[in-house]
């Protein structure tokens, strides 16, 4: 029995199914063990990322408002267009720079090989010489705010001060230590746009799931190569994005102003401006940076939008779970009027032009034309290289002309003859001293020795104003050698500067090193090779016809065949050839930015002080600026010499010359030490104090002339007599502080002691605290911009209600409704009605003065003026008033920047009321047919003009 049961078990043991069963079994076995094991790695995985995991907020900005001119049209918007961005998606390992590196490279030269630029926005740059540089559009704080973005909150310790790295220094550390750029091939330009976007992605790394813009409004040619590369440049992508456009940029960029970046500075002014329900500003929001974008932020910006999501700890968002639209802004319009401001700016340039071309001479300057501020036209030639009207830089490039070639050989050999003098003059023990030198050798030591100041080698701040060496260099009695040697004797140099090392050095070698310093500065320096082409230019070694080939060589002008061999082959005058393209503006004042080139106008409604128009010339393309700071374009505005950025009607202060006798009449006659009625006779000289001024008929003189009269003639006798009468009247003898006093209230009365009230940046009037009787002719320390001499002259024709002058009409929300309007002050002044008429009266009858007046179809009430502020310039050139006289639908000021004579100003203010009063016509401004400036024979100015033209 048992053994058959044995005999059974080993058959089914033998059997194929049982070792079937026993690998079944087994597989079945591990497969459990496999699944339960993974269940438990599994839990333990997603409770750490869950534990990882964070709610996090997004932020969108809002949809700017746009601005409107008074009649609505649209002067800037948001127009929807592509932006390049990059989001921080790479796995954190030690290949993790040199990946993000490829990948910004590799962008870079898909954007810039389709013709877009990346944003360069950015604390460092590349200079002139090829070298690195800190950004001038940068403020302190902010290059202190970079600094420690990069090397930490504190800067300096008892080790190292951080905040006196220079840029050279911070560009290696970020290259070397922080981002690791390595690749020896790539040029530092390369490499400072790579370290710039990753700076710029370094902002959001504690938000990796925010992308950092690389380009904005791109073409569609990037959009296809960014798409078609994807694989290669992981994290980069297209998104859709608005950039703030201004539409006639040129003409309202002062006014309109422009976005960036928000510093820390403006985001916490702008957080105290807001409530506490408002989503606070944050760094680099979209903000506006100046003019009306600025002072209107706050309406303009749309609330922001935000979604709530949970993102990893990579930044990969794994949900949204709130979600809240931005909103749109309000809508602003200006009292501005685009066809009057436009006009206008073009008015302004053709006369620049027209005053230039009447200037400049084709001769040799002899004394008497540089006492009458005649400008050589060799200097003309010289400006398009000084101004940067052609580019030096591509005289050399392998794509320049046979003339640009030419030009640079001059050049280039010129400036290693100049550069061996002055090595040699630098160890000549017996070199002369700057007086005996020529023009242009004291030139070159001069540039010299300022720029070693400038480079801060030369410690100017601890030289003793008492310094007998010092004093003799100021007054070129002795060699640069001289006072670069005893500079070294005396420790008056920061040696950390120059090319040496070593704790304990010799004068001698720190002199070598200075010289060192000093030769390697002068092959590199753009203004010292400016130098010389002056001088090449005035020798006659580069001609005239070089340089005005030099305009086609670079297509500044439209290339003309015949014109361009006319110059080379002699048949074609340079001079005829310049002053014809000055004629034509295809080279306009802006561009030779020699004097004048410059000049402001703002146009003011009597009844309500709203600005109709106010003009600065030269301006720039704000478009540019639109989003962040271009740091080319700024830079190449910074250098321009007309100083485009500069807004002249709200910045520039001049004194106001005799355009402030009203403010002085309205004093006498309220004071009553003067009536309408009463005389003073002006015998030439004013003997009355010591020492004794002058009118400016002297030796001739006016005789008894009433106030009106004075005005008219601008009699500066009879207003020193007024100032006396004013500073005498309280204490019974004359006190210069009383009349003082009693002047400024009446100069606050009219406005001049705040500023006028436009919303947009403007300097603080200084109003007179000295020299009683020569303020009282509008000198003294008076000094005013255009706008406050426009609201000054805008309260006498509105009969003494003093309005603060405004830009904005109105605000509407993003549902069209106006929201209440901030008010401006409005004062009657406190003064007689017929002390107003009295002024009134005499500036009627110093408008009838002007021929550039008589022939209007309306009459006009102006007072000119020319004021000194420097006699190395000509005087600037002033003309307010109003019209027309009797019932003024206008108030106006014009201020030409060293405009020489007051007759120019009157010529101008001519044509711009001409075109206000539509006596000429858009289109016959656009094309040239304004009258222009009369001048010398002309008969613009004639006798009233003349008036002011013969005052200092």
């Amino acid at each position: 029995m048992i053994k058959e049961l044995l005999e059974i078990v080993w058959g089914f043991v033998k059997s194929r199914i049982f070792i079937l069963t026993l690998i079944c079994f087994g597989l079945f076995s591990i497969l459990i063990y496999r699944v339960f094991n993974l269940q438990i790695v599994n839990s333990e995985k997603y409770a750490s990322e869950y534990n990882q995991k964070s709610e996090r907020t997004r932020f969108y900005r809002g949809t700017r408002g746009n601005i409107y001119d008074a009649d609505g049209n649209l002067l800037a918007y948001n127009k929807p267009t592509y932006a390049v961005t990059l989001e921080d998606t790479i796995d954190s390992s030690s290949k993790k720079n040199a990946q993000l590196n490829d990948i910004v490279h590799t962008t870079i030269g898909l954007i810039e090989k389709n013709g877009d630029f990346i944003i360069s926005d950015f604390a460092l740059v590349i200079d002139d010489a090829g070298g690195i540089s800190f950004n001038e559009s940068y403020s302190e704080t902010s290059r202190i705010r970079f600094l420690k973005n990069i090397y930490g909150e504190d800067l300096d310790t008892e080790d190292v001060r951080h905040s006196e790295e220079s840029a050279r220094t911070t560009f290696e550390y970020l290259r070397d230590e922080r981002y690791k750029v390595t690749d020896e091939s790539y040029t530092d330009e390369e490499v400072l746009k790579i370290i710039m976007i990753r700076y710029n992605l370094s902002l959001n790394s504690y938000q990796k799931y925010i992308s950092t813009n690389i380009a904005n409004n791109v073409s569609e040619n990037t959009v296809v190569a960014i798409y078609e590369n994807a694989a290669k440049i992981p994290g980069v992508k297209i998104e859709e994005d608005t950039v703030r456009v201004y539409n006639n940029s040129t003409y309202f960029a002062h006014i309109l102003g422009y976005t960036g970046k928000t510093s820390e500075d403006e985001m916490v002014a702008l957080n105290d401006q807001i409530s506490d329900d408002t989503i606070p500003y944050q760094l680099n929001d979209i903000v506006g940076k100046s003019g009306v974008e600025a002072t209107y932020e706050t309406f303009l910006a749309g609330a922001k939008g935000y979604d709530k999501v949970i993102a990893d700890n990579t930044g990969k968002v794994l949900s949204v779970d709130e979600y809240v639209e931005q909103g749109s802004g309000d809508d602003v319009y200006l009292t501005i009027k685009s066809d009057l401001q436009i006009g206008i700016y073009h008015i302004i340039e053709e006369h620049l032009a027209g005053i230039l071309m009447d200037k400049i001479v084709n001769h040799e300057l002899s004394k008497k034309d540089i006492e009458e501020w005649y400008i050589s036209i060799k200097s003309v030639y010289f400006q398009m290289i000084n101004n940067n009207v052609v580019d030096l830089s591509h005289f050399n490039n392998e794509k320049a002309t046979e003339n640009e070639k030419n030009v640079y050989a001059a050049m280039d050999a010129s400036r290693t003859q100049v550069i061996s003098n002055i090595e040699n003059e630098l160890y000549n023990d017996d070199s002369a001293a700057l007086s005996y030198l020529t023009e242009e050798l004291n030139a070159y030591y001069t540039f010299i020795f300022n720029r070693l100041v400038l480079d801060g080698v030369i410690q100017k701040d601890n030289i003793p104003d008492s310094d007998a060496v010092y004093a003799s260099w100021m007054r070129d009695s002795i060699s640069l050698r001289t006072i670069l040697k005893y500079l070294v004797a005396n420790n008056l140099l920061d040696t950390s500067l120059l090319p040496i090392t070593g704790e304990y050095l010799s004068s001698e070698e720190i002199y070598e090193a200075l010289v060192i310093y000093i030769k390697d500065l002068l092959e590199n320096d753009k203004a010292f090779t400016k130098l010389i082409y002056k001088y090449l230019i005035n020798y006659g070694t580069i001609s005239g016809s070089q340089v005005c080939m030099l305009l086609f060589d670079q297509g500044v002008l439209e290339f003309d065949e015949q014109i361009y061999n006319g110059l080379r082959n002699g048949m074609y005058s340079p001079y005829n050839f310049m002053m014809d393209q000055i004629e034509s503006l295809k080279i306009t004042p802006a561009q030779i930015a020699l004097t004048p080139c410059s000049a402001s106008c703002t146009i003011v409604d009597p009844d309500t002080g709203n600005v109709l128009a106010m003009v600065s010339y030269p301006s720039y393309d704000n478009n540019i600026f639109s989003g962040y700071i271009d740091s080319v374009y700024w830079q190449q505005l910074s250098e321009d010499l007309s100083s485009p950025l500069y807004s002249r009607a709200t910045k520039m202060r001049t004194a106001p010359g005799s355009t402030f006798k009203m403010c002085s009449a309205i004093t006498g006659l309220e004071e009553g030490v003067v009536d309408t009625y009463s005389t003073i006779s002006c015998t030439g000289l004013y003997e009355t104090v010591q020492p004794s001024p002058r009118c400016w008929i002297f030796p001739g003189s006016h005789g008894a002339i009433t106030i009106s009269r004075a005005i008219e003639v601008s009699c500066n006798y009879f207003f020193y007599e007024v100032g006396y009468r004013v500073s005498s009247k309280l204490y019974g003898a004359f006190n210069e502080k009383s009349g003082l006093d009693k002047l400024k209230i009446y100069g606050e009365m009219l406005g001049l002691t705040s500023r006028s009230g436009v919303e947009i940046e403007e300097y603080a009037p200084l109003f007179t605290d000295k020299n009683v009787i020569a303020s009282f002719i509008g000198q003294g320390t008076n000094s005013f911009t255009g706008v406050q001499l426009a609201r000054y002259v805008n309260t006498i024709a509105a009969d003494g209600l003093n309005s603060e002058l405004t830009l904005i009409l109105s605000v509407k929300d993003a549902n069209g409704d106006t929201l209440p309007k901030i008010e401006k002050n409005q004062t009657q002044i406190d003064v007689l009605p017929s002390t107003i008429t009295t002024v009134k009266k005499g500036m009627e009858r110093a408008g009838d003065s002007y021929s550039a007046f008589r022939n209007l179809s309306f009459s006009v009430a102006a007072k000119t003026g020319t004021a000194q502020e420097n006699s190395n310039y000509p005087d600037h050139a002033l003309c307010i008033g109003f019209a027309p006289a009797q019932d003024p639908e206008i108030s106006f000021s014009v201020n030409i920047q060293y405009g020489y004579k007051s007759s120019y100003a009157v010529s101008l203010s001519s044509d711009v009321l001409k075109y206000y009063f539509g006596e000429i016509t858009l289109d016959q401004v656009m094309d040239g047919d304004a009258n222009g400036p009369k001048v010398d024979g002309g008969g613009s100015a004639s006798v009233g003009a003349a008036v002011e033209d013969a005052q200092n």
